[in-house]
């Protein structure tokens, strides 16, 4: 009776660890896909005035002042803890000395300086970068010149976006087919990722008749219930093209609590840096995005207070090529590549590259109409390549 006691025993330990082993190896389910039709009714004026230049910075450093105090070693990130008087009076600079203009939302400074300045040293602003957020000038002279032409575009670009006249799309538009295919990279459970940094560069729009919206997106999924962010390629059968970000709360699409994080890029097709916060300030909760049109140099960010169950990290990141359009399909292409992720950072305030801190997972089914395909580059930045087209492409 012992014996079959023990022998039980063995094999009740052995289903557990059987259970336990299967759970522990089981494959991570990827986020549902989201229905797409919502998002216009929410999305930011694409049109709407840049931020002003009141609330840009403008710190001007030597650039060997720089690179002596640079902390970091890596030649594609720049951390410099900045003195906090040189934000309005810059240090003593030669004619002739290269120099570096860190030009920025500033509240967009302040929250890296959150991060960073892990001190709370008052004296100091603690700023850490990718390379291309700072522009380098051989002289203080061109550096002047190239911030007047700046300001000058941005107050251009006021005055004419302010006289427009923004027509938001109809929304209740009934669609003949939606096509979709996505590709999808889990987080790296070593890593709490809050903050990612990238580009998105729409290159290509030919129409030749047929109706559509064509959304080219990095989704970045957050680890709380049905929050989701989406920096999106925006492609118009009219030959517009907009990026901008959407905002998915608890499964219902919101807006923007402050800012209108939208740019209109249909003239040069330019790329735009995006900068994504989920931890403003370091208050949870608290999402900022930040996008900077890299042809004419204007800002445009956005706040969203997530106050119920906000989320913490992120936990996908994914390309995505959706096409809502109707019949009749005549001649169309358009395409955004790349749309890549460059840098994350961690909760500890340490900058990985993607492939660090998320893994690839897998494909959805192909569909007619649409293409994504994604992969780790020689720098290991994610970048994800994007197309909508009809058969004869």
């Amino acid at each position: 009776m012992k014996q079959v006691k023990l022998l039980v025993g063995v094999l009740l330990v052995l289903v557990m660890l059987g259970s336990v082993v299967s759970s522990a190896m089981a494959k991570p389910v990827p986020p549902s896909i989201l229905d797409p039709h919502g998002k216009e009714r929410v999305k930011p004026n694409p049109n709407s005035p840049p931020m002003p230049e009141s609330e840009l910075t403008h710190i001007i450093l030597p650039e060997s002042w720089l690179l002596k105090n640079d902390q970091d070693k890596r030649p594609e990130i720049i951390k410099v803890a900045i003195p906090k008087s040189w934000l309005n009076n810059p240090p003593k600079i030669n004619k002739n000395e290269p120099v570096v203009l860190l030009r920025i939302p500033k509240i967009m400074l302040y929250d890296l300086n959150s991060i960073f300045n892990k001190d709370k040293n008052q004296s100091i602003i603690v700023v850490s970068l990718p390379k291309y957020a700072f522009k380098f000038y051989s002289n203080i002279t061109m550096l002047r010149k190239d911030l007047k032409r700046m300001i000058e575009i941005q107050e251009r670009m006021t005055k004419s976006n302010n006289d427009s006249n923004f027509v938001s799309q109809d929304y209740t538009i009934l669609w003949d087919e939606f096509y979709g295919e996505w590709v999808w990279f889990q987080r790296n459970p070593s890593y709490n990722v809050i903050y990612i940094t990238g580009i998105v560069d729409p290159v290509i729009n030919q129409n030749s008749g047929t109706i559509f919206w064509s959304y080219h997106e990095r989704e970045i999924y957050l680890d709380g219930y049905g929050d989701v962010l989406e920096v999106i390629s925006d492609h118009r059968s009219n030959g517009e093209v907009h990026v901008w970000v959407s905002i998915f709360d608890n499964n219902v699409w919101e807006q923007w609590d402050e800012g209108e994080p939208a740019l209109n890029v249909s003239d040069a097709l330019q790329p735009v840096e995006y900068y994504i916060s989920i931890k403003y300030g370091g208050q949870l909760g608290k999402y900022a995005v930040f996008l900077h049109d890299t042809k004419n140099d204007i800002w445009k960010y956005g706040i969203y207070y997530d106050t119920d169950n906000p989320s913490t990290r992120i936990n996908w990141l994914t390309g995505s090529t959706e096409l809502l359009f109707n019949y009749p399909l005549k001649d169309f292409y358009v395409k955004t590549y790349p749309i890549r992720t460059d840098w994350t950072l961690d909760d500890t305030g340490n900058w990985h590259r993607p492939k660090e801190t998320f893994t690839f997972y897998d494909y959805s089914t192909n569909q007619p109409h649409v293409y994504v395909s994604g992969w780790w580059d020689t720098y290991d930045r994610l970048v994800t390549s994007h197309s909508a087209y009809d058969e004869t492409y």
